[in-house]
């Protein structure tokens, strides 16, 4: 059995290639799917999920993440918007400080009260 060289340069590409994917998907799965492996940012903990439904194939969720930051300026809370179908998983993060938190509380609570006016 013998190997030219782009034989040989093959397989050293995909075991490089398999390398690196298993060493991403590693960290990512370690520190949670996305948030350090893809942005450099950890979430402290995830105080909960609300699921949106479905719509078609389509379903869709939302977490509320804590940051654990303790500098002014700094993110203090996180939102995933989380859209799942048969073959693909897209999340939409946002990152919020804790005046931005604040605003979108009001918000979130005046829309409650007129809705039920």
């Amino acid at each position: 059995m013998s190997f030219d060289g782009f034989t040989v340069f093959s397989i050293a590409f995909f075991v490089v290639w398999a390398l690196i994917m298993i060493k991403t998907l590693r960290r990512a799965t370690q520190e949670h799917w996305g948030d350090v492996a893809v942005f450099g940012i950890s979430f402290k903990k995830t105080p909960g999920e609300i699921d949106l439904g479905t719509v078609g194939r389509k379903s869709m969720s939302l977490r509320v993440h804590s940051m654990g930051a303790t500098d002014p300026g700094k993110p203090v809370a996180g939102l995933d918007l989380v859209n799942r179908t048969f073959a693909s998983y897209k999340v939409f993060y946002f990152w919020l400080t804790a005046d931005q938190a604040r605003i979108l509380q009001n918000l979130l609570s005046r829309a409650i009260a007129e809705s039920h006016q």
